[in-house]
């Protein structure tokens, strides 16, 4: 099946939002050291 240009751009849009959710969460628990926030990428600190 073809990929519509629509479909493509939402999959970046939210590979986007769970890259920066990602990077963001790594930043926090660099610098306070109390872990990440819980948030979409919490299930990475199970």
């Amino acid at each position: 099946m073809k990929a519509t240009e629509k479909q493509i751009t939402g999959y970046y849009f939210r590979y986007n939002i769970f890259l920066s959710d990602f990077v963001s969460n790594m930043y926090i628990a660099g610098t306070n050291k109390k872990g990440p926030k819980k948030s979409s990428t919490a299930f990475f600190n199970d």
